[in-house]
């Protein structure tokens, strides 16, 4: 090569990179000046010259630098065909069908070259490299093992033929490490680990955690550091990614350099930590990388697909209103231009769609939801080579449709959901059912699923997979709280989620400790982390209490007020901060708060529908919380208000069936809640709520409220009324055993039926085999439940006087006892 190299001298006109050898090295530097090199050698000698091929090779090089993959395939297309068989031709093929997306056509080409083209060692590893990245990128168990077996037979040849020994080729090491962490798994993460830090040690002279000159092997440690998570990982990869940046930035006035890897690597990491300053850095960062791509433009898009995407992402995590807009803007656009210019039309690129998909899943809605899925459907149809409503080898796909599932919600959803978690703890976990897997996104969102859909034995089962989880990141001591904040809060709202007093006080106790450890290890101190407050601020609500009410009510109003740009009283973007302070203040009671509440929930209504006041929107967690609200309120207008939101959401649900059943538990729940408090029975009973076989405790909840209502409105008591009691009891009984004795709503719920049956006329009760005996002994095991239950929740018993059938419960007991009087 350089004895042919060194009849291409500098162009008689002067122009630079006109010999071979110098044109190959500005491939790295300036990919463009390295083409209009190879465009000038391929103009002046003829096709026929041994060169030609080694000239072309260049210019295709250069083409798949300055990403023109499509010029590049033309160029390759137009050669003659013997020389479109170069192997070094074929290599740059392969890889533009690869950027693509053209993943079976380019791994013919790749495993044609790794099994015909492998005489030397060089040959051997460039050809299993590509091939092995490629395999990667198909994705699935069988491709990544295959893979793994490339690159670990790269090694062994590396390191002279001794297996599982490190080489001292860095380009093996990295790829093999970086493998790994794609694997996942705690055991591949800690492999991938040492692979990385014994790079690092021996750039650095054998210095152990000592910073290396490399910068490559710097970013790669601090990516893999940052995946793996936990509060000491995401230091050290905070250290590595800013020394990275000071020695970039050679000691200039501002810390910023002009390192896109650089920057781009300390932006993205500040995002996954984050807290507000964390994000407003990040976004500093972004912002300013996009407008160096854009020419110097601010606020304006750049061709950096890599800087796109991550400033989409970050204005997604920062949410609000114009914040999701702008990232809605920023990966359509993307996807327009992916897709030829093409408005409106799925693109080839996965990365793309997947955040785009994502984002609508975010912004909720049932027009975003249904794209959102349809998104999700399609990448995983093509991945599974277009056999639809099928499995396919790819994590983030089947992740990304599970999750989706399980937002939109219903029972054939959840299934489906459950299905793919499962499908994929099974694969991680080697073919073996019902055995936890190495892989903690996977462990994290079965763990979550089984906890939305209910049921004793599910919630025990979530338990363990979050326990389980926490004991390995805090190096196996169990019941010890670990670094890794994602376990953390999972654990606590499962804790939530099942309640009992212990298990609230655990609750409290992570949040407590997750809040004074953001705040810096100041305690009572609000933290700029977003998830954590709202978390403290929800299991405040929980524990109820004026104390716990009155700063969860703080946290709520801090939240708005920051997120408000420090402005007070003042509605902010933040949806989720809104829904939160509103229901804070429902919870509160009250006719200013419910007032206060009602007017956030129309603010959020009148957004989401495009600025149309008293018009029903898309998002139905904001239709939900409306709707209860007014259901909470007195007065036959505000109950009618409420039975035609859950009456609108129902329909929708059910795909515009009106009067269909839905698989929406809420939306049923809340709408048999309205029947039953405007006393519309027969409409409630034709819900077939005891069919339906919800999870949770809240269907027999609501079957025995039902029939307690119905009762309330009896003026005299006949003999047929104490079926409506029994009915009441058996439904409240089974409840409380659903939810194994920790709802206070449920024991409060039972208790009124036994002190109800113990105020019965005992000729009534005779006349079913009560004996007196048993009907004296209603009164004493009511107490003991309503004690109980003010224990799981103080303030109960203040919630409780502020409803009005108390009134009507008391009525009917004054009517028993005289009824008892003139019997006896």
């Amino acid at each position: 090569m350089r004895r042919r190299a060194q009849q291409y001298r500098t162009h008689p006109d002067g122009v630079p990179g006109t010999n071979l050898s110098d044109a190959l090295r500005l491939l790295a530097s300036d990919p463009q000046r390295a083409l209009e090199s190879a465009e000038i050698l391929l103009a002046r000698y003829g096709k026929k010259t041994a060169c030609y091929v080694p000239v072309a090779h260049l210019k295709t090089r250069a083409l798949l630098q300055l990403h023109r993959t499509d010029d590049c395939l033309a160029f390759i297309s137009s050669l003659a065909e013997e020389v479109q068989g170069d192997k070094r031709l074929l290599m740059s093929k392969g890889r533009a069908l690869h950027t693509q997306g053209h993943l079976s056509e380019a791994l013919s080409i790749f495993q044609h070259l790794y099994t015909t083209h492998r005489a030397t060692d060089r040959q051997l590893k460039l050809h299993g490299l590509a091939l092995g990245r490629l395999l990667q990128s198909i994705g699935g168990t069988e491709n990544l093992e295959q893979a793994l077996a490339i690159y670990t037979q790269l090694r062994t040849q590396a390191a002279q033929g001794r297996e599982h020994t490190p080489c001292d080729d860095k380009d093996i090491e990295l790829t093999l490490g970086r493998h790994l962490q794609i694997m996942g798994g705690a055991d591949n993460m800690d492999k991938a680990l040492e692979i990385f830090s014994q790079l690092r040690t021996r750039a650095a002279n054998g210095k152990v955690d000592t910073a290396c000159d490399d910068k490559n092997i710097e970013l790669t440690l601090g990516r893999h550091l940052q995946r793996m998570g936990g509060g000491y990982n995401q230091q050290q990869a905070l250290a590595i990614f800013t020394g990275l940046r000071t020695k970039a930035a050679r000691g200039g006035a501002t810390p910023f350099c002009n390192d896109k890897a650089v920057e781009l690597a300390l932006g993205i990491h500040l995002q996954s930590m984050g807290g507000e300053d964390n994000l407003e850095n990040s976004l500093t960062i972004l912002t300013r990388l996009r407008a160096h791509a854009a020419g110097g433009q601010v606020n304006q898009p750049c061709d950096d697909k890599e800087i796109e995407l991550a400033l989409g992402r970050l204005l997604q995590t920062m949410g609000g209103h114009n914040n999701l807009q702008q990232a809605l803007t920023i990966f359509t656009r993307l996807r327009t231009k992916a897709a030829g210019g093409k408005q409106d039309t799925p693109c080839d690129d996965k990365e793309i769609e997947l955040a785009l998909g994502r984002l609508l899943q975010t912004m909720g809605g049932a027009h975003n939801q249904e794209q959102a899925l349809a998104i999700f459907t399609r990448l995983r149809t093509k991945a599974a080579s277009g056999k639809q409503d099928t499995p396919c080898d790819d994590q983030k796909i089947e992740l990304a449709l599970a999750r989706h599932l399980q937002i939109m919600g219903g029972e054939q959803n959840q299934q489906q959901a459950l299905a793919i978690f499962t499908r994929l703890r099974t694969r991680a976990a080697r073919g073996q059912v019902d055995t936890p897997c190495d892989n903690k996104e996977i462990e994290l969102a079965l763990g979550r699923h089984l906890q939305i859909m209910g049921s004793a034995q599910k919630q025990e089962q979530t338990l363990a997979i979050f326990t389980r989880l926490r004991t390995r990141a805090a190096g196996g001591q169990v019941d010890t709280p670990c670094d890794d904040k994602e376990i953390e809060l999972a654990l606590a709202r499962h804790l939530q989620v099942m309640g009992g007093v212990h298990n609230q006080e655990q609750a409290l106790a992570i949040f407590t400790r997750l809040r004074t450890k953001a705040a810096k290890g100041k305690v009572d101190t609000p933290c700029y982390d977003k998830d954590i407050e709202l978390a403290l601020g929800r299991q405040l609500q929980i524990m109820g209490g004026a104390h716990n009410l009155k700063k969860a009510l703080t946290i709520f109003t801090q939240l708005r007020t920051k997120a408000a740009q420090g402005q007070m009283d003042t509605p902010c973007d933040d949806k989720e901060i809104e829904l939160g302070l509103g229901r804070q203040l429902q919870l509160m009671g009250g006719q200013d708060n419910l007032k206060q509440a009602q007017a956030i929930f129309t603010r959020l209504r009148t957004q989401a529908a495009g600025g149309q006041h008293n018009t029903p929107c898309d998002d139905k967690e904001i239709e939900l919380a409306l709707g209860r609200l007014l259901q909470m309120k007195e007065g036959a207008e505000n109950q009618q208000q409420a039975l035609a939101i859950f009456t609108r959401l129902r329909t929708r649900a059910a795909k515009g069936q009106v009067h269909t059943p839905c698989d929406v538990k809420e939306i049923e729940l809340g709408l048999g809640s309205c029947l039953i408090t405007m006393g519309l029975w027969q409409q409630f009973d034709e819900l077939r709520l005891e069919q339906r076989q919800f999870p949770g405790f809240e269907p027999q909840l609501l079957l025995s409220l039902r029939f307690f209502n119905e009762m309330l409105e009896a003026v005299n008591i006949a003999p047929e009324h104490l079926t409506l009691m029994g009915k009441s009891l058996s439904h409240a009984s089974l409840a409380a055993e659903a939810s194994a004795g920790c709802n206070a709503s449920c024991l409060s719920q039972l208790a009124h039926c036994f002190r109800l049956l113990s105020c019965w006329p005992p000729t009534m009760l005779q006349a079913l085999d009560i004996p007196p005996k048993e009907a004296d002994e209603f009164s004493a095991r009511a107490n003991s439940l309503f004690a109980k239950a003010y224990e799981i929740e103080p303030n109960r018993q203040q919630l409780d006087q502020s409803q009005s059938w108390r009134d009507k419960e008391q009525k009917l007991m004054a009517r028993l006892a005289r009824q008892s009087a003139v019997v006896a």
